[in-house]
């Protein structure tokens, strides 16, 4: 295959996202939410604790991701592009090791297929572009994964150091979470092989060191500052929301239930449209080549990961995202073969640029995101009306936050009547009917994406 061909693809897939990285505004909830946390962080000059509101700390997350996209607003301003791209950053660095273990492995070409599976699957491309926490982990996974690779298969004590670095970031970027989807496999994998005098070759007593120098400090000193942090985040973040269907506990909004299994669904979504090339997988499973070893790896680590969340009462789409470089890893090494004819190449491309030319088509046009998703427009009309305060009601919708640099407020029902100065009031379309009855005094103003905007006299309104 030619070696221009994958990097002219490879290239091309990376260009497309990282064009349009601004292009769009940010949605609510996740990605607005995470975007605000961290402008407040920068806007407080606090760098320890993530600021859920004014005031709130956030326990929910570890401070790896809100540290990078805070840097890079510091650097780019407070807009989408720069809260998105310490994301795309992270699966550049992804691609980056998926390529020199795929060389080391069994060649060039099988790194950089490793590299296009990753970077054109349907959740590698878009969450490479998303102000989630999930790239982090993934990296960070990625990077552990290959130093203890290294140095099982090929005594490699450096990337075995790195491995346990990997380690620290994951614990920054998620939690303990990255020592479970770690270890378990690594143990079953050592386990099936025999491999427990391999195990010397690992550096433990440094590389303990380096996690621990690296991972231990911040949780210190953030319990210091807000006590109460390191119970909610073991107990509740990593207990309650893995056991208790419906979590009540969660201070940060709603635990996402999810039919036993619904992990397997995410997993064949993120994976299309190169889910279809997986009887490759299969076929090759059965059969003995040369980059078997690495295979039965992967796919340790990949079924893994959804067996453990099989029975999670409380998953999102993006938990799958860690074994996602694994499975490109695993998948390109049974293509490779396939995809050395020439004829086949327009195969390859088609797989390649499906995502990335639907995404594009959805952000050139436009209307996908023309909704409540996002305020971006609706803060942006504000301005041509005078100053006031801006209450979304019953709602707290983090887009607005974001873009008005934290300005905007949520006002319950029966909060309205004790604002006594005129003001704005935004109701989301769908709650219209619910809330017509408290709007007494108001006028309305404008709608705009399914957005309601009001202007009330405050006086009025009993």
């Amino acid at each position: 295959m030619s070696m221009r061909v994958l990097w002219s693809i490879l290239i091309s897939v990376l260009f497309v996202r990282f064009m349009i990285l601004g292009m769009y505004p940010l949605m609510d909830t996740s990605e607005a939410r995470y975007g605000e946390m961290a402008r407040k962080m920068v806007e407080l000059n606090d760098w320890v604790t993530p600021m859920f509101d004014y005031g709130v700390p956030f326990w929910g997350k570890p401070p790896l991701s809100f540290w990078t996209q805070a840097l890079s607003i510091k650097v780019f301003g407070a807009n989408e592009f720069a809260v998105r791209f310490p994301s795309f950053l992270f699966h550049i660095l992804s691609c980056i090791i998926l390529i020199r273990w795929g060389r080391e492995e069994l060649g060039l070409r099988y790194g950089l297929l490793s590299a296009i599976i990753y970077s054109s699957c349907g959740i590698g491309f878009i969450v490479s572009g998303s102000v989630l926490t999930d790239p982090a982990l993934a990296f960070s996974l990625l990077l552990a994964v290959y130093g203890f690779w290294r140095s099982m298969v090929h005594g490699d004590r450096i990337l075995g150091l790195f491995g346990f670095l990997g380690l620290g970031l994951g614990m920054l970027a998620k939690g303990p979470l990255i020592l479970v989807i770690f270890g378990v496999p690594a143990l079953l994998w050592v386990a099936y092989l025999g491999y427990w005098a391999r195990l010397g070759a690992i550096p433990w007593l440094r590389g303990v060191g380096v996690f621990l120098i690296v991972s231990v400090p911040w949780y210190v000193i953030a319990e210091l500052k807000t006590p109460g942090f390191l119970e909610y985040f073991f107990i509740g973040e990593h207990w309650n929301r893995y056991v208790v269907s419906g979590w009540n506990g969660d201070l940060y909004g709603n635990a996402h239930a999810r039919t036993v299994g619904t992990i397997w669904v995410y997993l064949l979504a993120a994976t299309m449209p190169w889910i279809v090339w997986v009887p490759f997988l299969f076929s090759a499973l059965k059969s003995k080549f040369k980059g078997s070893a690495l295979l039965g790896f992967c796919v340790v680590y990949i079924g893994f990961l959804p067996l453990f969340f099989t029975f999670s009462k409380n998953i999102l789409w993006t938990y799958v995202l860690p074994v996602i470089p694994l499975f490109s890893l695993a998948l390109s090494a049974c293509l490779l073969p396939y995809f050395e004819q020439r004829k086949r190449y327009i195969a390859m491309g088609l797989t390649s640029f499906f995502v990335p030319v639907l995404l594009l088509g959805f952000v050139l046009e436009g209307s996908a995101f023309e909704t409540w998703k996002s305020q971006k427009n609706v803060i942006r009309e504000m301005d041509s009306f005078p100053k006031g305060d801006l209450y979304y009601l019953n709602r707290r919708v983090y887009s607005s936050e974001f873009y008005s640099r934290g300005s905007t407020k949520t006002i319950s029902t029966e909060q309205l009547i004790g604002v006594q100065t005129p003001f704005y009031l935004a109701v989301l379309s769908r709650d219209l009917d619910k809330v017509a009855s408290s709007l007494v005094g108001c006028i309305s103003m404008f709608e705009l994406d399914k957005t309601n905007v009001y202007r009330c006299s405050g006086t009025n309104i009993d």
